[in-house]
């Protein structure tokens, strides 16, 4: 009997030493990470009871975060009480935060005038009070840094690794400062700086994060009673949970803001922003053409600023980022000021009431590109009349001198004067309408443009007129022809300056002729959406010598010079008529051996090193078959095992 127990001991333990290791790997190797749905009672303890861990448990959702053994996600699938079974996919910022640039000179900033303020001159609704005063804004991102620019009125951390909601990416503290930085008189200032900003983090210092962080930010915001959601952020897969929670934060009233994605997988909008319950939003360059990275579709409802746009940053400082994280905070800053402007509307109304406040692009109507048009709070996209009479005086023969006559549009604002495409002037309403140029040269053709602006910023599309100086101190157009009497009584051979010029129309007509592309109809929108930003060319890489390209064995070049050598010496030997020839000829002999050996040494040195090969190819059988034998032995243990069980 005790030989019996010490044999049975033996086997346990050998079974033991083989076989746990494989089985811990295999249960390690068949988790998965879900998110499943109940539909009552009998589910929830189905899945409480069946899950190996439980990360979480949605109340508003009934549904739980856990982790469960692969094979059990069929058994969820087909069962009646559960409603839905899915991954708990990833989730990351809509554009990377190594995109945000520090700015060095903060202190240079001013306040309110950035492009994209003064673009959607959101400071004539601050001149009307309207500075989303005690709306409360969640901000699901990375966090919120503290800064001086910034006051954060409360957050939570949804992470699983830090229960602050501090800022360690800075994402988060830009799209904040665009939405809600103060209005103190330095630095920058949000769209609403009376906003109540709440810092809800749900993503880690590397702008990363999945769906259950994302589904328990949104469920703290709803909780919390939040009136506005920004999302600058996303993922490209559909998720029947997060679809569901939005319509439960739509429902409690929340309106939000997604942004429509940065070109991720195949350039269409993404999750959340793809809901209906969502505002997508895409990004407008400084031309008010569609950022050429933005995320297009029939999802996009609205566009605004979204590239070179400066806002707060970490550690007290400021950056400057582009993307469509940064145009979704514009329309969220927008919201929140309807929402004082106008607090007699609900949600639903406040977010019919922004198709007011924009200015259609594109396509008449709403199209994939911009939406409904971009976000501006005064509607008045009409310039002004253009300035009328102008005149050309005659004066030195190095300056001439205009005069104009302003429109009389109510609104207008003043008169801006180009000189061949760089602004020189400035003329405000009520103000001389005349100017000098002055140090010119003579016999030289001047382009000029006169434009008209009014309070909104709207402008002309302006008088433009090109104008040359003469010796004899006449300006003329340039359209208009000398008279012969004019070239008979001047017969002055022309200038060194004309004879350039011609020299250079010359060359230019030899030239091949480019392709040059029409300019942009900003009435119109392309089919193709227009780049702004331009692409530096690629870097030429330097010419590669024929040495360099060509990929020869060092034995064949050794012994092309060895060859070479031998050439030059018969040469040599020729010319100094040398008659000491059986010399030369053993002197060949000896160096054609010394090749020889050289050879047969590096075929032995080859051969060895196969040799070494084929002992390396031998030793890895050798490991297979003694893996195999292992498993064998494994394998008879077990059933060993299971005799010695039915005899004891």
């Amino acid at each position: 009997m005790n030989v019996k127990r010490i044999i049975f001991l033996l086997f346990t333990g050998l079974v033991c030493m083989f076989w746990q290791p494989v089985s811990s790997y295999g249960a390690e190797a068949s988790t998965k990470d879900v998110i499943i749905g109940y539909k009552d009672e009998v589910g929830k303890q189905l899945i409480v009871n069946q899950s190996k861990s439980i990360d979480n448990h949605f109340k508003s959702l009934s549904a739980f975060a856990v982790s469960i053994n692969t094979s059990d996600v069929e058994k969820y699938k087909g069962n009646e009480h559960i409603t839905y079974i899915e991954e708990n996919v990833p989730v990351t910022l809509s554009n990377s935060s190594n995109s945000i640039n520090e700015i060095k000179n903060g202190d240079t900033l001013v306040e309110g005038e950035t492009w994209n303020l003064r673009s959607s001159r959101f400071s004539y609704a601050w001149e009307e009070g309207a500075t989303g005063k005690d709306v409360k804004v969640a901000v699901i991102d990375t966090g919120i840094s503290p800064h001086k620019d910034l006051k954060v009125a409360g957050g939570v951390s949804t992470v699983d690794y830090t229960e602050k909601w501090e800022d360690d990416n800075g994402h988060g503290t830009h799209v904040a400062g665009i939405i809600g930085a103060e209005q103190n008189g330095f630095g920058v200032v949000g769209v609403a700086p009376d906003a109540s900003i709440y810092a809800v983090k749900a993503l880690d210092s590397h702008g990363e994060g999945d769906m259950d962080a994302l589904l328990k930010a949104i469920e703290w915001s709803i909780q919390h009673e939040m009136d506005i959601i920004n999302l600058s952020l996303g993922t490209e897969f559909h998720s029947d949970a997060l679809e569901k929670i939005i319509k439960q934060a739509y429902d409690a009233g929340i309106l939000i803001v997604g942004a429509s994605g940065n070109g991720e997988g195949d350039g269409k909008v993404i999750y959340p922003a793809k809901y209906e319950q969502v505002i997508a939003v895409s990004a407008l360059d400084e031309q008010f053409h569609s950022a050429p990275f933005a995320s297009s579709g029939p999802e996009v409802e609205f566009s605004a600023p979204g590239t070179n746009i400066i806002s707060t940053y970490l550690n007290g400082n400021y950056g400057i980022a582009s993307g469509t994280s940064q145009a979704s905070p514009h329309i969220t800053g927008m919201l929140a000021l309807l929402q004082q402007k106008l607090p007699d509307k609900n949600p639903e109304e406040r977010r019919a009431a922004l198709t007011d406040y924009v200015q259609d692009l594109g396509e008449t109507g709403r199209d994939s590109y911009f939406g409904f048009g971009r976000i501006s709070y005064i509607t008045d996209f009409t310039a002004p009349d253009e300035i009328a009479d102008l005149k050309l005086h005659k004066t030195e023969s190095e300056a001439f001198s205009i005069q104009w006559v302003n429109p009389e549009n109510e609104d207008f604002d003043k008169t801006i004067i180009y000189l061949n495409d760089s602004m020189v002037k400035e003329k405000a309403k009520g103000e001389e309408t005349s100017y000098t140029f002055t140090e010119l040269e003579a016999n030289t053709p001047y382009d000029i443009a006169i434009y008209t602006e009014d309070i909104y910023g709207n402008r002309s599309k302006g008088v433009i007129q090109t104008v040359t100086t003469k010796k004899s101190g006449l300006i003329i157009s340039e359209k208009q022809k000398e008279s012969e009497e004019d070239q008979e009584s001047d017969p002055k051979p022309e200038s060194p300056v004309k004879e350039e010029k011609k020299e250079e129309e010359n060359k230019q007509e030899q030239q091949p002729e480019k392709d040059v592309t029409p300019p942009v109809d900003e009435g119109k929108k392309d089919e193709e959406k227009q780049p702004s930003i331009s692409i530096p060319a690629p870097v030429q890489e330097p010419p590669v010598s024929n040495e360099q390209s060509e990929h020869k064995n060092p034995a064949q070049v050794s012994e092309n010079n060895e060859k070479q050598k031998e050439a030059k010496q018969e040469d040599s030997l020729a010319a100094s008529g040398s008659t000491n020839k059986a010399e030369e000829v053993e002197e060949k002999e000896s160096q054609s051996e010394q090749r020889d050996v050289s050879k047969d040494s590096n075929k032995n040195e080859q051969s060895t090193a196969a040799a070494i090969d084929e002992g390396n190819k031998d030793e890895d059988n050798d490991e297979n078959l003694f893996m195999q034998f292992f498993s064998w032995i494994g394998g008879l243990f077990r059933s060993i095992f299971q005799s010695l069980v039915q005899v004891f």
